[in-house]
């Protein structure tokens, strides 16, 4: 994906032997409620129709300090392989702009929402993202829990006996391991919580992708995508600008002229 690193990379890229993730060392723009929502009403949200995510996020987070001088993170939702299995879909990750609003972050995403003043904690966006997941699981919760009872009922009855209630054991346990592995309290609401790591390297690996449904990364504005989160881990490459090819070539795929 990115073929033109010698020339158009290194303007924006510095070694990054002393920073442990691609936020470190970058302090992020405290805005107040009034100008968060001035600024992010003025997003540009004309994009076209297969605009890609990081497209768009690179360059709300480049306007955003062209116009207003702010420096904001970016935040990625990694979907693993358990959640693809588990509820389908054809994304394996997400990326928005995140901004600091009275020392609390937010993110900043007109993807699937339009509204001028719309601005949403991490675990808000996380549960916008997931919504359709949480109903799904919190119908299996229930389902499950009202069997998991006349189970528990069942074996504390006297009308049963031992084989039936060895029976009875079984299905109990069978619905503890499914419980287990869809990560479901059968007496708390589900709500999808991920993870938040400081490397991609973190989970791309056997373990990660099946223990959790997503993961979280927060990186400074200067990261597109991730090929750069790679690049920092491989190259030991630190990026401290906009890559201008990247911002023409995201201009070009994601928004209207």
């Amino acid at each position: 994906m990115k073929i033109i690193l010698v020339f158009s990379l290194l303007t924006s890229l510095s070694f990054a032997q002393v920073y442990k993730s691609p936020s470190d060392n970058f302090t992020m723009t405290n805005l107040t409620k009034k100008e968060a929502k001035q600024i992010y009403s003025k997003l540009n949200n004309n994009t076209k129709t297969k605009a890609q995510c990081y497209n768009k996020a690179y360059i709300w987070a480049y306007n955003m300090y062209e116009t207003h001088r702010i420096y904001s993170n970016k935040i990625f939702i990694f979907y693993t392989s358990k959640y693809l299995k588990q509820r389908g879909g054809d994304w394996s990750y997400h990326v928005a702009p995140l901004v600091l609003v009275d020392n609390k972050k937010a993110v900043f995403d007109k993807t699937f929402w339009h509204s001028n003043t719309k601005q949403l904690s991490i675990q808000g966006w996380v549960d916008i993202l997931m919504r359709k997941d949480n109903l799904a699981l919190e119908y299996t919760r229930k389902k499950l829990r009202t069997k998991y009872k006349s189970l528990k009922v069942k074996m504390r009855s006297r009308r049963f006996d031992r084989i039936e209630k060895a029976k009875f054991q079984v299905q109990i346990e069978q619905i503890e391991t499914e419980l287990a592995h869809k990560k479901i309290n059968i007496n708390k609401k589900v709500q999808i919580k991920c993870p938040i790591v400081s490397n991609i390297s973190e989970i791309e690996n056997k373990k990660a992708q099946d223990s959790e449904y997503c993961y979280l990364l927060e990186s400074s504005m200067y990261y597109k995508d991730p090929v750069d989160l790679r690049l920092f881990e491989s190259q030991s490459l630190y990026m401290t600008d906009f890559n201008e090819y990247d911002l023409k070539k995201a201009r070009r795929q994601a928004f209207r002229r």
